[in-house]
């Protein structure tokens, strides 16, 4: 191979590498959406039904238990992509640099990293307070 092949083939890895690394941030980044989002809508949906009388919008209060649902699905999904990024990432990282725990994802490997557990917590919580709270309504 030649010096210019080689230059090429590491820019071009270089460049899917940080492609790759974007993709994983900006996953990360959508999942914090997802949440954010789907606590924001059942605050509003309880807001609005805790200051209306009509008694045929009483029903809307099970809608944030489907809506905690469908966002959660939607979370655990991406969830799954960042864990098919990291894994691509190690891989990534082992044969460039040749080292275990060299790299960020090398690092972590082995780790259930805080974030994970706060948000399956975040999630449980969120459904069984979407369950509990119609009761008051």
């Amino acid at each position: 191979m030649s010096t210019s092949e080689k230059n090429l083939k590491e820019e071009f890895l270089m460049k899917e590498y940080d492609a790759v690394r974007t993709e994983m941030n900006d996953t990360v980044k959508e999942t914090r959406m997802v949440e954010r989002n789907s606590l924001i809508a059942t605050t509003v949906i309880w807001s609005w039904l805790a200051t209306t009388d009509h008694v045929a919008y009483k029903q809307l209060k099970w809608l944030p238990v489907i809506l905690v649902l469908f966002s959660a699905y939607r979370a655990f999904g991406l969830a799954s992509h960042i864990d098919k990024i990291r894994n691509y990432l190690r891989k990534f990282e082992h044969s460039v640099l040749l080292e275990d725990d060299w790299g960020f994802e090398q690092y972590y490997k082995s780790k259930l990293t805080s974030r994970r557990i706060s948000s399956y917590i975040f999630w449980v919580l969120l459904f069984l307070v979407t369950l509990i709270v119609p009761s008051f309504f």
